[in-house]
């Protein structure tokens, strides 16, 4: 009886060391799998954050190019008002220089127009 006593308590011990190596497996099989769990949600945020940022990046740059095409546009219309308006200011000078140079050529071909009057050709 002692014997199997003994045999059973060996086997108890066996069966609790088992145990106990088949939890301490599947324990650090489970932390195995948090921790590449944990690794994978790492990358995942750094791709992520990664992306994000060369959007930002990308954003950026392409309102950066539309304010430069504005820019420019704006400048060229500015520099067309410019040109027109010195244009027009050229016509209206020439305008305003033409009649006075007009009014004063009439009396001349008026005067030219008329008979010879003089004294000396009666």
């Amino acid at each position: 009886k002692e014997t199997e006593a003994r045999l059973a308590a060996e086997r108890a011990a066996r069966q609790q060391a088992a145990k106990t190596a088949a939890e301490l497996h599947f324990e650090a099989h489970r932390t195995a799998q948090k921790a590449a769990a944990k690794a994978v949600a790492e990358q995942t945020k750094q791709e992520l954050q990664a992306r994000q940022q060369h959007a930002a990046l990308a954003l950026a740059e392409r309102r950066k190019r539309a304010v430069d095409a504005r820019q420019r546009t704006a400048a060229k219309e500015l520099s067309a008002r410019r040109a027109t308006s010195s244009l027009n200011s050229s016509r209206r000078n020439e305008a305003l220089a033409e009649p006075s140079a007009t009014a004063e050529a009439r009396p001349i071909a008026a005067l030219q127009a008329q008979p010879n009057t003089a004294p000396e050709h009666m």
